[in-house]
């Protein structure tokens, strides 16, 4: 069973700029910062993508997968794990450490 990603592991820091940026620079549109406040996930961003490539005339619909390489590029997280639910920022430690915690309980 493949297991899909959370998040893609971006810190918050500027690697989540960059990795915006080159997914919309694969498909040669301007990355819509007015919609930022709006990307919590990778599908919002895809959302923005699919809006931009339809108001410049680009009907045809942005691929899934070109987009999950570009986006994925900044943390070299496999591409093919990545779904539209997953969180674009990385879980705060204090979350991962919870999660941890739960499971050396269980065993």
């Amino acid at each position: 069973m493949i297991t899909k990603l959370k998040s893609l592991g971006l810190g918050g820091d500027g690697d989540e700029v960059d990795a915006i940026e080159n997914a919309f620079a694969v498909f040669n549109v301007e990355v819509p910062v007015e919609d930022a406040c709006h990307w919590v996930r990778v599908g919002d961003v895809y959302s923005s993508l699919a809006r931009e490539l339809e108001r410049s005339g680009d009907f045809g619909s942005p691929c899934w997968d070109k987009f999950c390489v570009a986006i994925s590029e900044e943390t070299g997280c496999a591409p093919e794990l990545v779904e539209f639910e997953t969180k674009l920022l990385a879980e705060p430690l204090i979350h991962v450490t919870k999660d941890w915690l739960k499971k050396l309980v269980a065993r």
